[in-house]
């Protein structure tokens, strides 16, 4: 049934992008009975499956965020490599976090990092096991260049989800820091403590 309602709603995405009207609205029924109404065109949009739309639409300016298995399909890979970097997983259709969606990343993403870390650590209020919450912080603290707080954030992060798709590489970014945080003359990107 959410595979279904998932479906529905990257179909209801694609024709929003493709749609160029200035300031209409655009209505739509789900698979649940309910009427979406949405301004067209779209200017944000979560892409949880259909990556190849993407690139083949060219909204690539539009995409606030994509499903975790964006990272792994080869078509996104080829046309958008920094796609890790650039745009942030959302988790996939069964593990979405609505205030990290709307507010956490969305604020990240816009460059104000206080409203980002307010948003991440109220949704750490509502739930506390949620990794999520713990990666949009990491994230912040490796923008700010707080590195401490960003191998702190990323250990909660794998605490929570140990088995995420993305723990290899979180634990090589926690080697890494640690690393620079050991030798910072050595790294680029980590300056040493002043004395």
């Amino acid at each position: 049934m959410k595979r279904m309602v998932l479906s529905s709603f990257g179909c209801l995405i694609v024709i929003l992008l493709a749609v160029s009207a200035q300031g209409a609205t655009l209505s739509y029924t789900d698979k649940l009975g309910r009427v979406v109404k949405v301004s067209v065109p779209v200017k944000r949009a979560v892409f949880f499956e259909s990556y190849e739309l993407i690139p083949a639409l060219g909204v690539w300016d539009e995409v606030v965020g994509v499903g975790r298995w964006a990272y792994e399909n080869d078509l996104i890979r080829a046309t958008r490599p920094d796609i890790e970097q650039s745009i942030p997983s959302m988790g996939t259709g069964t593990d979405i976090n609505i205030e990290a969606l709307l507010l956490g990343n969305l604020y990240r993403e816009k460059g104000d990092l206080e409203k980002a870390e307010e948003a991440y650590r109220s949704s750490l209020k509502a739930d506390a096991r949620w990794a999520k919450a713990h990666m949009g912080l990491a994230l912040l603290a490796e923008a700010r260049k707080d590195w401490q707080m960003a191998l702190s954030e990323w250990r909660f992060f794998l605490e929570k989800d140990p088995q995420n798709d993305l723990a290899e590489q979180i634990r090589e970014r926690i080697e890494k820091i640690s690393s620079a945080l050991e030798r910072p003359e050595k790294k680029a990107g980590v300056k040493p403590a002043k004395r």
